[in-house]
């Protein structure tokens, strides 16, 4: 199997790319909210100023209707002039409104019609400046949206060049070839397994996007499920030692667990030595043989696999002969010394 500097490696190197990943999706999220935000901002400015504006040339408006009301003479102003409501109240005021065209009546609406003509220039001046705000988010949102880009880049080029490392190559291959002897392709023992047996594969998540994971899934594959977002590392027990494995699955993975239990006991058989005990196998569901499928015939007295016991009474009897049979000696099946690992 790859040496845990090699796993240790990868892993590591995924977990980074995968932290780095997920703090730009972050910060693009972020730059994107920002740039709605201000865009909303700036419009809803813009509409309150040219309401005020509104609420302004309204009421200049109404000083004009007033003057046209009283004068007849209507000369338009020079130049535009500042909002001053005073100013049109008073001129207002000075209206004799028993002439049929009063002179004052006139300046009023010239008066009116200039300040006007400012609001006017003021409500183009408002809707450019929301505009100028829209475009300054904008140059900010793609400025950032840019620098967040090459620096995905990077992690993604970070990405290849773990796929072609010398770790995760050695890594890759030496978890394949475990997952070919657990599909019954290749040889026992092979593949640096050193005494132990691959029973199955345990999922690591690992939370890529959809590009690296098409990536990863092309240079390992059978390593990688793209449906799962997963890691599919092989599970091993020795033969050489004792162990225990308690596995908590549902109804429907039975299946998978039985033949992870098939393929240790294949192994554990095709490597029989002289004085090898019988495998014990027991199934309190069952109380047979029948989940063992092609490996059945192989129990029996003189089998390489125990009699299944076929009631609770029988595997009571069958777990105490072993519990003191386990006692009596440290050794491991058959009186072999137990080997180290790798």
């Amino acid at each position: 199997m790859a040496g845990t500097n090699d796993f240790s490696y990868v892993m590591g190197e995924i977990a980074r790319l995968r932290t780095g990943l997920g703090q730009l999706t972050i910060r693009e999220k972020r730059e994107r909210e920002a740039y709605v935000h201000s865009c909303e901002q700036a419009d809803t400015l813009m509409n309150q100023e040219l309401d005020e504006n509104k609420i302004k040339a309204n009421k200049v408006i109404a000083f004009m209707n007033i003057a046209a009301s009283y004068g007849a003479a209507q000369r338009e102003p020079e130049a535009p002039r500042a909002y001053d409501i005073a100013l049109l109240s008073r001129l207002a005021l000075q209206i004799n409104k028993q002439a049929g065209n009063d002179p004052m009546a006139a300046k009023l609406w010239t008066e009116a019609k200039a300040q006007l003509a400012a609001l006017d220039q003021e409500c183009e001046q408002i809707e450019q400046s929301g505009r100028q705000s829209v475009l300054l988010a904008e140059k900010q949102r793609d400025r950032e949206l840019l620098l967040i880009g090459e620096k995905k880049k990077a992690l993604e080029s970070d990405f290849d060049a773990l796929l072609v490392s010398g770790g995760f190559i050695r890594f890759s291959k030496a978890c394949m070839a475990a997952g070919n002897a657990f599909s019954g392709e290749g040889e026992a023992g092979k593949a640096g397994f050193n005494g132990a047996v691959v029973i199955g594969r345990q999922v690591i998540p690992l939370g890529l996007p959809e590009g690296y994971t098409e990536k990863l899934s092309k240079s390992a594959p059978g390593l990688f499920d793209c449906r799962e977002n997963a890691l599919l590392l092989p599970v091993f027990a020795s033969l050489n030692q004792g162990s225990i494995l308690l596995v908590d699955y549902g109804d429907e993975c039975e299946g998978e667990l039985l033949d992870g239990i098939k393929n240790m006991i294949f192994h554990a058989v095709g490597r029989s030595f002289e004085g090898f005990r019988p495998v014990e196998y027991i199934d309190p569901i069952r109380l047979d043989s029948s989940a063992l499928g092609v490996l059945a015939p192989l129990c029996g007295e003189d089998g390489l696999i125990s009699p299944v016991p076929v009631s609770a009474e029988s595997i009571k009897e069958r777990l105490a002969a072993i519990l003191e049979d386990c006692g009596d000696s440290p050794q491991t099946n058959g009186g072999a010394p137990a080997e180290q690992t790798g």
